[in-house]
């Protein structure tokens, strides 16, 4: 009895696991087999859920780190560049830039810029490799005080990205602003920072100054007494209001705010001395009050 036999077609299943790619990579380098281990992150950026896909480019761009140089890896990272600056933490993307300035790009600011990714970062990236947000604060302050104020503005955008919108950096701003004499900017950034939980006495201080040197002096009669509200003891605001009283002549009111610093600091010396100086004037004053009276009687 003859057999019948049925002609089959195997077909092998490609296994769609994008770690095993990365694992395959891998192995392809530390064969220095460049162009299989890149085919590999091709074949695993390609079988990687939609949000995981920024994961395994990354991966694909260290793969580029660890060859050096290569011809194709400039028009990768420029094709992936925004998105994986916003994936990224700024250790991880200084790495990108390293790999774009090993292969010689010669447009990296070009690149960043059409991004819209603060062009600073090259500087920043290149000066220091520490990416904390105190080394951050620290280059937005050296870019201010130098009248780099595009690179300071730069920075802090750098800032609010990577950790986020803070006193530290909406009190920059306002400064930058000020001293651009970009008055309305600077009070929209001063009363941000100043509206913050963590606004010390030091914000109001300074704002209060600011109206000051604007002439400004019932902008800056608010903002002591919305610091006051905050910290009632702070005796640099207390004492910036007496003297704005005093310009007033508003001798007694002015004499009740330093009782209210005597009242719990009784050795307080420049209350005290405030206070008999202010008298003696209030005193003089009301003397000169009561002759005028008297003569036109």
């Amino acid at each position: 009895m003859a057999f019948k036999i049925v002609s089959q077609t195997v077909t092998e299943v490609e296994d769609r696991d994008p770690n095993l790619y990365v694992q395959r990579a891998e192995d392809f380098l530390k064969k220095r087999k460049y162009t299989d281990a890149l085919h590999a992150m091709d074949k695993a950026i390609e079988y990687s859920p939609h949000n995981k896909k920024n994961k395994y480019i990354f991966e694909k761009i260290k793969v580029y780190e660890a060859i050096g140089i290569n011809s194709e890896a400039i028009e990768f990272i420029e094709k992936h560049i925004y998105s994986q600056y916003r994936y990224l933490s700024l250790e991880d993307f200084y790495r990108v830039l390293n790999v774009l300035n090993k292969n010689n790009a010669k447009n990296i600011k070009d690149i960043l810029s059409f991004n819209q990714i603060p062009v600073v970062l090259i500087t920043i990236s290149r000066a220091s490799t520490d990416t904390s947000r105190d080394k951050l604060i620290q280059f937005a302050q050296f870019f201010k005080e130098s009248q780099q104020y595009t690179d300071a503005l730069e920075c802090i955008s750098v800032i609010e990205d990577k950790y986020k919108e803070d006193v530290d950096s909406y009190l920059l701003k306002a400064q930058i602003f000020r001293d651009k004499n970009l008055y309305n900017e600077a009070i929209s950034y001063y009363e941000k920072a100043a509206s913050l939980p963590l606004a010390k006495e030091a914000v109001f201080i300074e704002i209060v100054h600011f109206f000051l040197q604007q002439k400004q002096n019932n902008g800056a009669i608010k903002w002591i007494d919305k610091g006051l509200k905050k910290f009632p003891n702070n005796l640099e605001l207390l004492y910036l209001k007496t003297e704005l009283l005093m310009k007033d002549e508003k001798y007694d009111v002015a004499i009740s705010v330093l009782d209210s610093i005597l009242s719990y600091r009784p050795s307080e010396a420049k209350a005290i001395y405030l206070k008999g100086k202010f008298m003696m004037r209030w005193v003089s004053i009301s003397v000169h009050i009561n002759i005028l009276k008297r003569h036109r009687n």
